[in-house]
């Protein structure tokens, strides 16, 4: 049996608010938790860092990350593992060119203008390539000149960032792509959804035929920033079908959401595609004068045999002890083993595109099949199929109803009037101080969409969200109250034909809020839940008015 080893890492941030003097005891903790998993899954091989290894790109921060890593890299020395760092570039990790640039001007509607996607792949010498090289100009040469090993046969691609090599370790081939995702991220609005990613990049980062460079490698893997979801959905479609159909790659690392996830997922009986999502190295976030911290990483292995290839995770997160100090340990949001590691192990011939065979090796009460899944961060997605869905989404709870038949007699014309702008719009605001009678309103409404659709009850999903000050605190009250995080939530409940959710109480601070690094707002998360649950309706009840929150379109 062969075998390779690796860490994943992503979302350093450094240069943030805060982080020097936090950084001393995180380090300390780090090297602490890495000591004590090195024995487990070490030595490791190499080291993929998923981007964003600073905060706002300037040359200081990478300067000061070199320290860093050049911290890290000896301590690893010590431990036993000598490494090869693999980088890609996040959005934190370029400087933004002056909003008055006009090649910017043009670049903000690349996905409506052809001829500035055109003459961006076709001339490198191109304003366009210009102002992104000039952009990830510090990132491109912090990575060049920081002594740390890198692999040999590193071959760069058409972007900063871009690049492949080949890692070779007991017979063993394994190659890794590491693609640019965040060079349309140049000024500071929204972009989920908004990014590109082409099929240009991958060939050139593979020596101008991937077909052929993937062709004698035992495992391919690809590592971006962003995950697929912030592709502009033309994207997604040719992500699907040129840079990563079922069987190319054998698992899609990347960072940026700041939360870990594990996705296992096939379509049609075809080769699985996985993606694992790193948490953030130093995730720490501000509102106010409340902070949250956000710290994670992950160890793998690959064990590959003539019919088998067992993967092994080690996923790590810093908990708060009982004396009131964080720690890192095994993330518990996994099903993990008596090793604190997540196992699954495939069969070759699934790898090489048959009807997958995948199981999960026998962890501490491990799920055998999709309808048994009890972790809360790992969801093995046999088939995005409606049945698939419902058994993943089995332990979740549903939203329970008290309803008596009076209740459809109160208030008909306003629950009408409901029901008018649910079937229009998918979306509608409950404003009422009624207390209990707002549950008995909503209750009617969903009983009325259930008799419409022909069904005994729709699948109804709620959030209490009175203590949810701003966004990052509504997405910890989603995972909370779900058991799982709210975009994994959403990957399952995508499938479901006639879900509602039901957003209770939502508080003034909470609309008012902006994420700290994308400026999204409240109404930007309704209106991705909508266009990414293409049948979910959502129902948003509040004691206060919510100006201008209607349409959601």
């Amino acid at each position: 049996m062969n075998s390779i080893s690796w860490l994943h890492l992503t979302d350093l941030h450094v240069g943030m608010r805060d982080q020097d003097w936090l950084l001393p005891n995180f380090r300390e903790n780090l090297f602490e938790d890495l000591r004590r998993l090195h024995d487990l899954a070490g030595p490791w091989d190499f080291v993929i860092f998923s981007g964003d290894v600073a905060q706002t790109g300037a040359r200081e921060e990478f300067d000061k990350a070199t320290e860093v890593v050049d911290g890290l890299w000896a301590h690893l020395r010590v431990l036993g593992s000598t490494p090869f760092l693999i980088v890609t570039p996040g959005n934190h990790d370029l400087l933004r060119p002056p909003i008055i640039d006009p090649t910017l001007r043009a670049m903000v509607h690349w996905h409506e203008d052809s001829q500035v996607r055109e003459e961006f792949w076709s001339t490198v010498s191109s304003p366009y390539r210009q102002l992104i090289n000039s952009a990830f100009g510090n990132f491109s040469h912090w990575y060049k000149q920081l002594a740390l090993p890198k692999p040999p046969n590193l071959l760069p691609g058409a972007l900063p960032g871009d690049s492949s090599c080949v890692i070779e370790k007991t017979g063993l081939r394994v190659g890794l792509v590491s693609l640019n995702t965040s060079f349309l991220q140049l000024t500071h609005e929204p972009f989920e959804k908004r990014l590109d990613l082409d099929v240009r990049q991958l060939v050139s980062a593979c020596g101008g035929d991937h077909v052929k460079w993937m062709s004698g490698l035992d495992v391919a893997l690809l590592q971006t920033h962003h995950p697929r979801q912030w592709l502009h959905p033309s994207v997604q479609a040719r992500f699907d079908s040129e840079i990563y159909p079922p069987g190319r790659f054998f698992v899609h690392f990347c960072g940026h959401l700041h939360e870990a996830a594990a996705l296992n997922f096939s379509i049609g009986g075809s080769a699985l595609r996985r993606l694992r999502q790193g948490p953030s190295l130093f995730g720490l976030e501000h509102w106010g004068d409340k902070q949250k911290r956000i710290h994670g990483y992950s160890a793998g292995r690959l064990n590959v045999t003539s019919t088998e290839i067992t993967e092994t995770i080690w996923p790590r997160l810093a908990q708060p002890g009982y004396a009131g100090h964080l720690r890192l340990a095994a993330d518990t949001g996994y099903d993990l083993n008596d090793n604190g590691a997540v196992v699954w192990s495939y069969s070759k011939a699934s790898e090489d595109g048959d009807k997958d065979t995948s199981r999960s090796a026998p962890n501490r009460d491990a799920p055998t099949h999709l309808g048994e899944e009890r972790g809360r961060t790992v969801l093995m997605l046999e088939e995005l199929s409606e049945s698939g869905a419902r058994a993943a989404l089995d332990r979740v709870p549903r939203m329970q109803f008290q309803l008596e038949p009076h209740h459809r007699r109160i208030r008909r014309v306003e629950q009408a009037t409901c029901e008018q702008h649910l079937q229009a719009q998918r979306c509608v605001w409950i404003l009422s101080d009624w207390g209990l009678a707002t549950d008995s309103f909503v209750a009617s409404v969903v009983a009325s969409l259930s008799a419409r659709a022909g069904i005994r009850e729709l699948d109804a999903f709620a959030i209490q969200c009175d203590e949810a000050s701003n966004i990052e605190a509504f997405r910890g009250q989603a995972h909370r109250q779900l058991g799982l995080p709210l975009q994994q939530f959403l990957s399952l409940a995508a499938s479901l034909p006639n879900g509602v959710l039901v957003l209770e109480n939502v508080p003034t601070d909470l609309l008012e809020d902006r994420m700290p690094d994308s400026g999204a707002t409240f109404d930007d998360v309704i209106r991705s839940i909508l266009d990414y649950c293409p049948e979910m309706r959502i129902i948003l009840t509040t004691r206060s008015t919510p100006p201008g929150r209607l349409p959601y379109s």
